[in-house]
């Protein structure tokens, strides 16, 4: 469930061009909480910019840090605009790396985890859910199934690793409670309200009144 109101300004046409622009928007927010790269703020400015959208709450946020940060006593007396601007845009992880092509990384690695829980949440194995996810995905010369198995780890973030089909079920219908916007992003995906059937009954789940949802396992 998305914390942001319909942008009541825009007609939902049906082309569908503004509902993908919403989910785009919802995606992009998703990947921006996780990962805290700018990058997903500044797609999401775009996909603003090309649809004639309204900023949601989470992108105003993002830009009015940006503008705090722009008129910093350090911003302000830096000589070399280059030193300041990564920090101001929110680019300030240290060490190597490129943070612009956190696209081409994030969406392989979300496109092959989601297509591993549209294969296993219709009833495929771990090991064939991943090895057609992975054909989908990377082709016929994809990685090893060691590989793939750390790509999920990476993904889902699994505590304990799951060590079998209905615990690897239940981890992924969590992950997708907790990001609900993939469900309509990402077709062939359940909807939301038919993922309760792979929890646990002695999970603790919260929902807040904005939408958000908290899952603590017992098992």
């Amino acid at each position: 469930m998305s914390d942001e109101a319909p942008n009541v300004g825009v007609p939902l046409t049906s082309d569908g061009r503004i509902v993908r622009a919403f989910n785009n928007l919802e995606g992009f927010r998703d990947a921006f909480a996780r990962s805290h790269n700018p990058f997903w703020a500044w797609a999401a400015i775009e996909i603003c910019a090309k649809n004639g959208l309204d900023f949601p709450p989470w992108l105003r946020a993002y830009l009015s840090a940006c503008a705090k940060r722009m008129q910093s006593a350090d911003a302000l007396q830096a000589k070399d605009l280059r030193t300041v601007l990564p920090g101001i845009l929110g680019f300030d992880k240290p060490g190597p790396g490129q943070s612009l092509r956190a696209n081409v990384e994030a969406r392989k690695s979300e496109r092959f985890a989601l297509t591993f829980a549209r294969e296993l949440l219709a009833g495929k194995t771990p090991a064939e859910a991943r090895k057609d996810a992975s054909l989908e995905i990377d082709g016929p010369n994809g990685p090893d199934d060691k590989t793939l198995q750390r790509r999920l780890k990476r993904f889902f973030e699994p505590n304990p690793a799951p060590r079998d089909p209905e615990r690897w079920r239940r981890v992924v219908a969590e992950w997708l409670l907790k990001n609900p916007s993939c469900c309509s992003r990402y077709p062939g995906l359940p909807e939301p309200s038919k993922l309760w059937a792979y929890l646990s009954p002695s999970d603790q789940v919260t929902i807040w009144a904005d939408g958000r949802i908290t899952l603590k396992s017992r098992a």
